[in-house]
């Protein structure tokens, strides 16, 4: 569940808690949680628990967190490189290649003047942190 864009997701998680908490004693007095100044101490509440976890908190990754995906991001980062590779081979053939057909002399042309896609990034990430929004 998103926190969404305020307090009024940590707010209602907060009455409903207290709520159910209250609603265990004899008589029950979960319906307390409804008053207007009571509503208003939650919603205050609310507010510090949301701030709390969308500006002073981060999330954070590291291999020793998640060895499943760090693991996918370096075989994804050998994979580039691998293409990479590939594509400079290929681009070295058609460059090198000498046609003598004009279809093959067009496709030639063709190829050699796709714009190669530049270098893969040097080195994967080895952490991730984030918000929580």
């Amino acid at each position: 569940m998103p926190l969404g864009p305020d307090q009024t997701v940590c707010r209602t998680e907060l009455v409903e808690a207290m709520r159910t908490r209250l609603n265990t004693l004899t008589p029950p007095q979960g319906s307390n949680v409804d008053l207007p100044d009571v509503l208003a101490n939650f919603d205050a509440l609310g507010f510090g628990v949301w701030r709390i976890v969308t500006v002073q908190s981060e999330a954070r990754s590291v291999t020793a967190d998640d060895p499943a995906f760090w693991a996918w991001l370096a075989q994804v980062n050998g994979w580039m490189q691998a293409m990479a590779t590939w594509q400079a081979g290929v681009s070295a053939a058609f460059a090198a290649w000498a046609p003598t057909l004009p279809a093959e002399q067009a496709l030639r042309l063709a190829l050699v003047g796709v714009a190669p896609p530049g270098a893969p990034p040097a080195a994967p990430p080895t952490s991730l942190t984030g918000r929580v929004r």
